[in-house]
């Protein structure tokens, strides 16, 4: 059942760090955002679960795959759509640690 709340926590998480990195208003980018981690969570799930690569291995193909969706939709740069999907990421990533440290140890 964890892995529903961790869901909704990284889609509010990235949905409020891409809105602000955009500047475009919430309610344009959360049907985006919950799409978008549609397409990633189920098949990073399925590899950590099944497989032995590294998280972090995983989460750079994540960044990758996110980086094109990004800037195919939106219309971005390359370079653009990278530091968006780098920043989306990285700070549902620390939120989720920081999180983790101050209410589940």
């Amino acid at each position: 059942m964890w892995i529903y709340g961790a869901f909704v926590f990284t889609v509010i998480s990235e949905w409020i760090l891409f809105s602000a990195f955009s500047r475009y208003a919430l309610r344009i980018t959360l049907f985006f955002i919950v799409l978008l981690n549609l397409v990633t969570w189920p098949v990073i799930s399925f590899l950590y679960s099944t497989t032995d690569y590294p998280l972090w291995l995983m989460e750079i193909g994540v960044c990758l795959v996110e980086t094109i969706i990004i800037t195919i939709h939106w219309y971005w740069k390359w370079w653009r759509g990278a530091a968006a999907a780098l920043l989306i990421n990285a700070g549902s990533w620390g939120l989720g640690s920081l999180f983790e440290m101050l209410f589940f140890r």
